[in-house]
């Protein structure tokens, strides 16, 4: 048998002759029904159906499934083989859940976008929106501010918006994809906090976090020129005001951070020149833009 097996794992990975694969397969279930042997034999034909869909995912068979039916079946065997802990670990990673979103940096203010909801084994998902302001902003832009620590203090805000979306879909093991209408927001930093629980708390839940910035502005650059306009009619916005940061050369092995440089008024065309010596050694830089409140 463990030469079969060999012989059969080779093909699983070399792809070599894998139509006759299950017939194999079954062929070694059949001669060691009720031994250890077997459930391994069947663990690695539900892996065969699960590589089948990811080389054919549009297939109107789903193999997902197939593999599900197989691994269930294995553990209803009371035992400790090797085979039936493979099938446990296959049917976790077949039922896992997952969620992230995905929108456009920059949106209009009081606009209506969209956000990109790419999902799997969920149903469902509860929003917050969260204005990044005072404190919160400031530990949103810290470099000592850990991921886990900025999911937590933005569960902890006070929320502009909060409720529950229904995501389409059926229990079929797939990953989908869905956009979601987002109402229009004042201008602004907002984080979009999305969470399998209603009480957003960290343990054994999926907590995405999406910045989103709602603004009506934008600048173009050729070399030390720029243009603050009107991101959605391209119009000059005479009287933009423009603060500058700049990374600094720092030490090899020293984190770099953005420095605040200096700060320019657009003229009647929307033109600023950004007078930095050596700006090019700075570069990336970053500009803040306000113009009438936004």
């Amino acid at each position: 048998f463990f030469q079969a097996e060999d012989g059969i794992r080779d093909k699983l990975v070399t792809g070599v002759q894998t139509c006759a694969l299950p017939i194999s397969l079954k062929n070694i279930i059949t001669g060691h029904q009720g031994q250890p042997a077997a459930d391994q034999a069947r663990y690695m034909e539900a892996e065969w159906y699960r590589n089948r869909f990811s080389e054919d995912p549009e297939n109107p068979v789903n193999h997902l499934l197939t593999a599900r039916s197989i691994c269930e079946e294995v553990l209803l065997r009371r035992d400790s083989s090797e085979g039936r802990e493979n099938c446990r670990r296959l049917l976790e990673e077949l039922r896992e859940k997952k969620l992230s979103l995905a929108a456009e940096k920059v949106n209009l203010p009081r606009q209506p976008f969209r956000m990109l909801a790419t999902y799997k084994n969920i149903t469902e998902t509860y929003i917050r929106i969260i204005p990044v302001e005072d404190r919160l902003r400031e530990a949103y832009f810290s470099r000592e501010t850990s991921p886990d620590a900025l999911r937590r203090a933005m569960a902890a805000t006070e929320p502009l918006r909060s409720y529950r979306q229904s995501l389409p879909g059926m229990d079929d093991l797939k990953e989908h994809r869905v956009e979601l209408g987002m109402e229009g927001l004042p201008p602004g930093l907002y984080v979009i906090l999305s969470s399998l629980r209603p009480d957003f708390d960290d343990s054994a839940n999926i907590l995405c976090m999406l910045p989103v910035h709602i603004s009506s502005l934008s600048w173009i650059n050729v070399n030390e020129h720029y243009y603050a306009l009107h991101r959605e009619t391209g119009t000059p916005l005479p009287g933009a005001e423009a603060e500058v940061w700049y990374q600094p050369a720092v030490n090899p092995g020293e984190t770099p951070v953005f420095s605040r440089g200096p700060r320019y008024i657009a003229d009647s065309l929307g033109h600023f020149t950004i007078q930095l010596p050596g700006l090019e050694s700075y570069l990336p830089i970053k500009i803040d833009l306000r113009w009438k409140g936004d």
